[in-house]
């Protein structure tokens, strides 16, 4: 497996679409599963598609879906329906057995009103069975900076999980949109 290897976001839908376009390209993908890709899908057509793409000797990543969806948030029904999102992209994923799945861990100041300990506590009941899971089926997982201000959040829920198979997912855009803090720090 190339290490070094560049992916292109493409929603599911999108790429079972242009397949032959993708393999003929040599395009390793991030396969994006909205919440009504994972509604949707069908095992058998993610195993030929997972196929084609192996026996190209392409890599693959997986982004899950996170409009709608709060891993941190108070709601119950709202972290049940996103409990199940995450559920769901683990068991497509596992289909894909891709080098990474990448979360967005659902942290915004201006939902949490500034509240990081509320966040991380309940953040951590999502998390945790969701990287226990992904331990089992053997699959990396990625927890990507999206509205952090500064990456502390971050890096409390990654150390309370404290799971060798979560890393973090730097998006630079990301952080030139939203961060306070320097990239370097």
């Amino acid at each position: 497996m190339n290490e070094a290897a560049i992916q292109v976001n493409i929603p599911y839908r999108m790429l079972l679409k242009n397949l032959d376009f993708v393999l003929e390209k040599q395009i390793n993908p991030e396969i994006y599963f909205s919440g009504e890709a994972l509604d949707t899908c069908q095992e058998d057509e993610m195993r030929r598609a997972a196929e084609a793409l192996h026996s190209r000797g392409l890599t693959i990543t997986v982004h899950a879906p996170f409009m709608d969806l709060s891993p941190g948030g108070a709601d119950a029904k709202i972290k049940s329906a996103t409990m199940e999102r995450l559920h769901q992209t683990l068991t497509a994923a596992a289909i894909f057995v891709p080098r990474m799945i990448t979360f967005h861990p659902g942290y915004n100041k201006w939902f949490f009103d500034g509240d990081i300990p509320f966040w991380l506590e309940s953040s951590l009941t999502t998390w945790q069975p969701i990287v226990e899971r992904a331990a089992k089926l053997d699959l990396q997982l990625a927890l990507e900076n999206v509205f952090e201000e500064d990456p502390s959040g971050l890096q409390q829920l990654m150390s309370a999980i404290g799971a060798p198979h979560l890393g973090f997912c730097f998006d630079i855009g990301h952080c030139n949109l939203f961060s306070t803090v320097s990239m370097e720090e």
